[in-house]
């Protein structure tokens, strides 16, 4: 017996995967619920209470994304990411104090671990939930949280464009397949730890493009790992410094443009490069005067 709760009415995919669920015997209810208002959980549960199953697990997915630079957030976007997760895990602790459950998995984030550029609000939300799942066992209830990466084809992910799964890709960050993903989900609930991290990853592109990563407490392990892996620990390789070079044909076009026309080259070159060092998609433009520190730049 399934309860899916969630502010938003399933679509076209979900209501699919629900109809064949009851073909095949499960009982579903679809429940419009925001997780995060304590008034609309207990009315969900005064409908749970009535159910003739008791409850036996918790399943907190809930999520949204609002990525940008600090300074681009506000009061209200981190509120949004903030929200579903912290909110909506404190209102189902509460509701199910006295209730003897099996189960209750909290999905954290592998960003929470990584770091991710523009994601400051969305981190801090798993953050809580990964020290979250450690309190409630410390007071003897159940609760694992999962770092849990980008599934392949679904979610987030699936939401994604093209440009920004490439990049996630060329960072080393990879998705999981859906059945090997389950797998390891019920690993990790078998496995009676308050946290476990299912992060696809290709470390040695990871610590390629975040070096910095490789002295955290965290990664230094994982880190020498890739290195020997890599063949690389026994002759590291200086670090070379990247640099971006100019478009082949630009010497030419500046050659052959006027004064006003110059200008204009200028522009678009400082605007291609900054592109490739911050990894926007080519569909993005930044705008003239935009400073570039809301974009993300910064002296590092």
């Amino acid at each position: 017996h399934l309860i899916l709760c969630g502010r938003s009415t399933p679509n076209t995919a979900a209501q699919a995967t629900i109809d064949d669920l009851r073909n095949r015997g499960v009982a579903v209810d679809v429940k419009p619920v925001d997780i995060a208002s304590w008034a609309e959980v207990q009315r969900l549960f005064v409908d749970i209470d009535s159910l003739p199953v008791p409850l036996r697990g918790i399943v907190h997915a809930a999520g949204v994304l609002e990525d940008g630079s600090m300074l681009l957030q506000n009061a209200a976007r981190i509120h949004a990411t903030i929200a579903p997760k912290v909110f909506g895990a404190w209102n189902l602790h509460r509701a199910t104090l006295s209730l003897p459950l099996d189960f209750a998995l909290y999905l954290s984030a592998g960003a929470t671990l990584l770091g991710m550029r523009g994601q400051g609000g969305y981190c801090a939300a798993n953050a809580f939930l990964d020290e979250f799942a450690h309190a409630r066992r410390a007071l003897g209830h159940p609760a694992v949280s999962i770092n849990l990466g980008a599934w392949e084809g679904a979610g987030m992910r699936a939401a994604l464009s093209a440009d920004q799964r490439t990049q996630m890709n060329d960072d080393g960050i990879l998705g999981i397949a859906p059945e090997a993903g389950l797998a390891a989900l019920q690993q990790a609930l078998q496995a009676n730890l308050p946290q476990v991290a299912i992060l696809p990853m290709a470390w040695d592109r990871f610590f390629a493009r975040t070096p910095q990563q490789r002295a955290t407490s965290l990664l230094a392990e994982i880190s020498a790992t890739a290195s020997h892996t890599a063949g690389d620990n026994a002759n590291p390789a200086p670090a070379q410094k990247q640099t971006t070079a100019r478009p082949p044909a630009f010497r030419e076009q500046w050659q052959h443009a006027n004064t006003g026309e110059r200008s204009a080259l200028i522009k678009t070159l400082v605007r291609q490069q900054i592109g490739k060092i911050l990894r926007l998609p080519e569909a993005r433009v930044l705008a003239p005067k935009q400073p570039l520190v809301e974009s993300g730049f910064d002296s590092l």
